[in-house]
C-alpha cells in the first residue's frame, strides 16, 4: 500500500509514512518475541523511535529529491 502512493502525495502523506514505520517495527519486536504479547508488554523505546522516524524521514527527504 505504501508503494502505491504517487510520487507527488507522498510529501503530504510523510508524518503517516513515519507512524507506518514506526508500527512496522513494532510489529517485526513482536514477532521475534515470538508473539507473545499475552505474557508481555512488547513496545519500542523512545529512542528507537525517534531513530525509526528519524531514518524514514530522511529517507522520504532524499526520495524527493530525486
Amino acid at each position: 500500500a505504501l508503494d502505491a502512493l504517487d510520487d507527488q502525495e507522498r510529501p503530504h502523506h510523510r508524518a503517516s509514512l513515519v507512524m507506518a514505520a514506526i508500527y512496522l517495527e513494532l510489529l517485526n519486536q513482536i514477532e521475534k518475541e515470538k508473539f507473545s504479547v499475552l505474557h508481555q508488554k512488547i513496545k519500542l523505546t523512545p529512542i528507537k523511535k525517534i531513530w525509526v522516524a528519524y531514518k524514514t524521514w530522511r529517507f522520504e527527504k532524499k526520495r524527493q529529491a530525486l
